[in-house]
């Protein structure tokens, strides 16, 4: 589902449905936030330690996990589609 969803160019996979699905797996103790350490788990399993500085500031806006706020579900939709624009224009200049 994640990489179906991800990849999607027709429009047609449940985006939004997706979106709040993955918020809720990773945020473990279910307080409405997601911290690094949730969001560490879900990460190094999808896409393993290479890329995982790299994600971190695009979800949090920094690498350094001490300092790293929680998101809440709205910012981290922001985050998502900031990371999704980056991706598109990365794929386009190609």
């Amino acid at each position: 589902m994640y990489r179906r969803c991800r990849n999607d160019s027709s429009g047609f996979e449940p985006r939004r449905l997706f979106n709040v699905v993955e918020f809720l797996m990773t945020d473990k103790d279910a307080n409405g936030t997601v911290s690094v350490e949730e969001v560490a788990q879900i990460l190094y399993l999808r896409s393993g330690k290479g890329l995982l500085d790299s994600q971190f500031e695009e979800i949090f806006g920094t690498t350094d996990t001490i300092s790293a706020p929680e998101l809440n579900f709205t910012e981290y939709l922001r985050s998502l589609e900031l990371s999704r624009k980056k991706e598109r224009a990365t794929c386009l200049s190609r």
